[in-house]
């Protein structure tokens, strides 16, 4: 009897980090989106626009084919429905720095009001908000992490609102929990591979970024075959013994 789960496709980051190694020309090919790193916008979009071509390169079954060449044109427009997707998670946090920046409003208010008791008051409800918006701010930040390969595959299949259909993803993280969070550590060690360029020598994102961006590609094509395969069939129950053995008597 087979066991379904073992069949199943799962998320192998070896082959990911291994995969832009396997193109002997990797090198070559990168410098063009490497050098779009440093452009605003347009170069973030050409990015995400080239990681959707790896990532249909890859669920197409052409992986042996190594890294595409970048279509500048192409790509910015490929990029904007993802890049839209993304904004979907990422957007709502932009609502802790807006409150951040009113704080300092708040306190020359006070002052302006020229009584201490109130100014003191508002010190100290800004100094309070201010630990426990940083607080969650951060484990909001943390946790949206780990929906960034499903926000991505959404992204890359076309869907620039996945947040208008969230029974989707719902339903493909509660059934593939673990698969998802080893691509979302995937990605978040791609993408501290992408910071070691800055590190190093800040010209070394031309190599570094392009090099995530292709592994994050990958492990997203993964996590979507896991997220978009068919359910389990359970094997048929075996008939009762007594069952058998009265239809081989009659």
């Amino acid at each position: 009897m087979s066991d379904p789960v073992a069949t199943r496709p799962a998320v192998d980051l070896g082959a990911s980090f291994g995969f832009v190694l396997k193109d002997k020309a990797w090198i070559s090919k990168v410098i063009l989106p490497g050098l779009l790193t440093f452009i605003p916008i347009l170069g973030p979009l050409a990015l995400l626009g080239w990681e959707r071509r790896i990532y249909h390169q890859i669920r197409a079954g052409q992986e042996d084919e190594g890294l595409p060449a970048m279509d500048i044109g192409d790509d910015i427009a490929g990029g904007v429905a993802p890049a839209v997707a993304l904004l979907n998670l990422f957007g709502p946090l932009l609502i802790f720095p807006m409150l951040f920046a009113m704080f300092p409003v708040l306190i020359s208010i006070g002052e302006a009001a020229g009584n201490r008791t109130v100014l003191d008051l508002i010190r100290a409800f800004v100094m309070l908000m201010t630990v426990v918006g940083g607080l969650g701010f951060a484990a909001l930040s943390f946790g949206a992490g780990f929906l960034v390969p499903e926000l991505l595959r959404r992204g890359f299949n076309g869907e620039a609102t996945p947040a208008l259909r969230p029974r989707v993803s719902v339903a493909a993280i509660q059934e593939n929990p673990m698969p998802l969070i080893v691509a979302a550590l995937g990605m978040m060690g791609a993408n501290f591979v992408g910071s070691l360029g800055w590190m190093a020598c800040g010209i070394g994102l031309v190599l570094t970024v392009p090099f995530a961006v292709a592994t994050n590609a990958h492990i997203t094509a993964q996590w979507a075959r896991v997220a978009e395969a068919p359910p389990p069939t359970p094997d048929a129950p075996s008939p009762p013994p007594n069952a058998v053995a009265w239809r081989g008597n009659r």
